[in-house]
């Protein structure tokens, strides 16, 4: 249940890097239209080089920027329920475990198509996709998923459901399962 008419929030956790897009972040959002830029608030919490991200969004005017540090989990679920967008333009992942806790919270997704994230993120079904290093095309999926509640929504709420078979629960509920399938064999084998 995200608020609707306040500030917009972005979030982005992990390192900050050339190598994960945060200054692509901070150039995509310095060409977001004014209006929408006024309303949008980018928080970030992680490590790596913090001062150089900050003197770059004052250099681009990006003035509602809020670092953190790198934060516990009960921080990082506080800044995943208050956000509206979760975005990760990487330019190198594996399959990032905080793209996935972001979906787990019923957020879109704005992320780069690389490594595993295309497995789970389905550009405009449950999230929207960019090449890596393309600030215009970054600004733009930003503007779309900023500006549009509803497929903020649509794509949330898909984004859960590609991610709930990775509960850890229903992991054990299935490694059980197959655990269990295996005894009768075990035991007909030695028979």
């Amino acid at each position: 249940r995200r608020n609707a008419g306040r500030e917009l929030r972005l979030v982005y956790l992990g390192l900050v890097a050339r190598r994960k897009g945060s200054f692509d972040l901070v150039r995509a959002l310095a060409a977001l239209p004014p209006d929408l830029a006024a309303r949008v608030r980018l928080v970030v919490a992680g490590n790596g080089q913090m001062d150089d991200l900050r003197a770059l969004a004052a250099r681009e005017g990006v003035s509602n920027l809020e670092l953190h540090g790198w934060v516990n989990a009960q921080q990082r679920d506080a800044l995943l329920a208050s956000a509206d967008a979760f975005v990760l333009p990487s330019y190198v992942e594996g399959l990032p475990m905080s793209l996935l806790e972001a979906m787990a919270w019923a957020l879109p997704v704005v992320t780069t198509d690389v490594g595993s994230i295309p497995e789970y993120v389905e550009h405009g079904r449950n999230g929207l996709l960019v090449k890596p290093g393309d600030v215009a095309q970054l600004s733009a999926a930003l503007n779309r998923i900023l500006s549009e509640p509803q497929l903020r929504t649509t794509l949330g709420q898909a984004a859960r459901k590609r991610v709930e078979p990775l509960a850890a629960s229903r992991y054990a509920e299935q490694m059980c399962a197959l655990y269990r399938s295996l005894v009768p064999r075990a035991t007909e084998a030695s028979a």
